[in-house]
Formats: C-alpha cells, sequence, structure tokens
C-alpha cells in the first residue's frame, strides 16, 4: 500500500499522519520505533484487505454504509424552519461553529480509544472552520427554528451532479421535526439541475448509527455499498 501524508491531520496531531491507498502490505517504517510517533489510516472494501491491515496492528474504528438517490428527489412543499448557507463573517456562525462540533459524535476519531475526545473534538471543529472558510471545498448550512434558535447543521461537497453529505445533525429539542430534511432538500434547490436533472444526493453513516440508517431509508435513498475505516497508532510506548 502506499501512504501519502495527511497534511491537515498531521498539523492537528502535530507528528506524522498518513492515509493509506491502494492494495498490498502497509509500509513497514510504520512500526519502525525510529520513526518516532505517527498515525495512519486507511478507507477499504474489501474483507481481505481489512484482514491484512488487522494482522498489521491495525484497528478498526468504523463499518459505513453508503446511501444515494436517484435524480428524482423531490423537496417538500414546506418546512417548519428557517435554512440558510452559514458564511464565516458572521457572530452567528461562530457560535454555531462552537456548538455544533459537540454535536458530531458519531465518528471514527470518537470511537478511537486512544484518540482523547480533546482531540476528537477539536478535529471536529477543525472541519467545520475549514467548511465555512472555504479551505476544504465544503459548504455548511444551518437550519434555525422560527425563534431564531440554532437547530441543525450540514456540511456538504459538491462533486459534478453529486451532492456529497460529510456531516448532518440536528439538536436534541429539534430532532424529529423535519429539520434535518429540509436542510438537505435546501441544498438540492440551491445546487440546481444538469439537464433538467436534479443533482444526486450521497452519504454515508456508521452502521451503528440505526437513527442515520433509518434516516437515510425513509428519505427513499437507496443502499449502495459499504466501507471500513482503520486507524493505526505508530511508535507509541
Amino acid at each position: 500500500m502506499n501512504a501519502l501524508t495527511d497534511k491537515w491531520l498531521s498539523e492537528i496531531f502535530g507528528y506524522p499522519c498518513y492515509q493509506l491507498t491502494g492494495e498490498g502490505e502497509p509500509p513497514a517504517f510504520l512500526k519502525c520505533k525510529r520513526h518516532g510517533k505517527c498515525f495512519a489510516w486507511a478507507r477499504v472494501g474489501e474483507i481481505e484487505t481489512v484482514r491484512g491491515l488487522l494482522d498489521f496492528g491495525f484497528d478498526s474504528m468504523s463499518n459505513s454504509v453508503t446511501f444515494s438517490s436517484d435524480d428524482n428527489f423531490s423537496p417538500s412543499s414546506e418546512w417548519g424552519c428557517w435554512v440558510e448557507r452559514l458564511e464565516s463573517n458572521s457572530v452567528f456562525s461562530v457560535m454555531a461553529w462552537d456548538r455544533m462540533a459537540a454535536q458530531f459524535s458519531h465518528d471514527r476519531f470518537h470511537e478511537d480509544p486512544k484518540i482523547p475526545n480533546e482531540m476528537a473534538y477539536k478535529i471536529k471543529k477543525r472541519n467545520i472552520w475549514d467548511s465555512l472558510t472555504d479551505k476544504n471545498g465544503k459548504s455548511v448550512i444551518v437550519a434555525k427554528s422560527r425563534s431564531g434558535c440554532l437547530a441543525g447543521m450540514l456540511i456538504y461537497e459538491s462533486r459534478h451532479k453529486t451532492i456529497v453529505i460529510d456531516h448532518i445533525t440536528t439538536i436534541l429539542p429539534f430532532k424529529r421535526r423535519g429539520f434535518a430534511r429540509a436542510m438537505i432538500e435546501y441544498v438540492v434547490m440551491c445546487t440546481g439541475c444538469w439537464n433538467n436533472q436534479k443533482p444526486i444526493v450521497q452519504a454515508s453513516t456508521q452502521v451503528s448509527n440505526i437513527g442515520a440508517v433509518d434516516f437515510y431509508s425513509k428519505l427513499g435513498m437507496q443502499y449502495t455499498g459499504a466501507s471500513y475505516v482503520l486507524h493505526f497508532h505508530g511508535g507509541e510506548k
């Protein structure tokens, strides 16, 4: 396998981080004590590759399933909330950035017992902020209640006729009130059409996140595949 330097994670962790791609054995230098402390991760779809990584010393952090809509995703006629794109130059965005980072807990960094919760939280805050400031090609949508309270957040990326949902969540008092669907519909409406076709919506979530799996299924999205994310912590005592 090839080890690509993950500059984004390296900056946050403060030591070398790598993303493994391709097939074959993981690089031996990951286990070299002279190399020092390091972190590596891989997203794979084949069970045999997963077994090879586990034998090397990786730990399985997430078993994700992917859902996709067709190009007939139809928005509802009415929402029970306000939905808007969040910009970095507003006071509201700073408040939303800080509060919503704590809501994203169904992820591989929080599941990894070798990563402190403070670090997992820091990674989420950095991801949201980079999305707000257009540093990673993603955009941020928020939902507000009719009274103006922050109710939910969606981070997404547009990839040639496809809207890829990176993260989506609603705050507990506003769950099961249609706010998450409203945010997705807003993005679909704002993205526009290609040759009279609506964009396809794609989202991945952990199998253990039953609520999200049920949500995407109720939206009419279809299961299209599964993948596994594994972590390796090298140079530890």
